[in-house]
């Protein structure tokens, strides 16, 4: 395209603003990974690498409350937070449309309340 020097600053200030005005719109995002119901599927996959991955998404959901919703003594293994979590999820099976991390959440803070000061 040509521009004509007045045209051209009108053209890139344009620019400018569009730019700036897309960096403000709140993008949709969405933060729950998984539901109950894609926890208890991938935990049921006959393939090793599915409870790994669950594992995992447990572990990050534990490091980041612990001590805030609920209270995870140190000497509990994951592997035992991952099978109170799983218990927990399979004696509620009406939450499982609920987002994972506060069906893991709801889990650990039952099997480790924080206790009062």
């Amino acid at each position: 395209m040509y521009y004509t020097d007045s045209t051209k600053g009108i053209y890139m200030k344009t620019k400018v603003l569009v730019f700036l005005i897309s960096m403000f719109i709140p993008l949709c995002s969405y933060a729950d990974y998984f539901t109950g119901n894609d926890i208890m599927d991938s935990w049921n996959n006959k393939y090793h690498e599915s409870n790994s991955m669950i594992r995992g998404y447990f572990a990050g959901v534990q490091d980041s409350y612990n001590g805030v919703n609920f209270c995870v003594e140190s000497e509990v293994k994951m592997s035992q937070a991952a099978e109170i979590v799983i218990n927990y999820m399979k004696d509620n099976p009406e939450k499982w449309h609920k987002a994972g991390n506060i069906l893991v959440i709801e889990a650990l803070d039952k099997a480790f309340p924080c206790k009062p000061n």
